[in-house]
């Protein structure tokens, strides 16, 4: 999975591997549903191109070749900001109470995590 922050760079075929065996169940969405699947996780689409014709696993020597009419996207998972939380209070819970060893006082001091 992508962190937030992160970049998700994609280039490739929309290729259903089972679309063609008939005993296995084989889901083919679109690629206007794919894109609708990745901004609905999260994702921004930054750029992308469609149509880009690319081969995969062939032999330079043959003449038989496969071309894919590919899509490339980059997407990126947006750092989400908590607004609810106030940062300017400190809460007793988020504080550490820690003893100063130095003066054997048992005193503490509070440590901001």
């Amino acid at each position: 999975m992508c962190r937030a922050g992160g970049i998700w760079v994609n280039l490739g075929p929309l290729q259903y591997h089972f679309s063609t065996t008939l005993s296995e169940d084989s889901l083919e969405p679109s690629y206007e549903e794919v894109k609708e699947i990745i901004r609905n996780i999260g994702f921004v689409i930054k750029k992308e191109e469609i149509g880009i014709k690319t081969t995969y696993s062939q032999n330079p020597s043959s003449m038989l070749k496969h071309i894919f009419e590919c899509v490339f996207f980059v997407c990126e998972k947006p750092v989400v900001v908590d607004t609810t939380r106030n940062y300017g209070e400190q809460e007793d819970d988020d504080a550490l109470q820690v003893s100063d060893s130095t003066t054997n006082s048992g005193s503490t001091a509070r440590v901001d995590t």
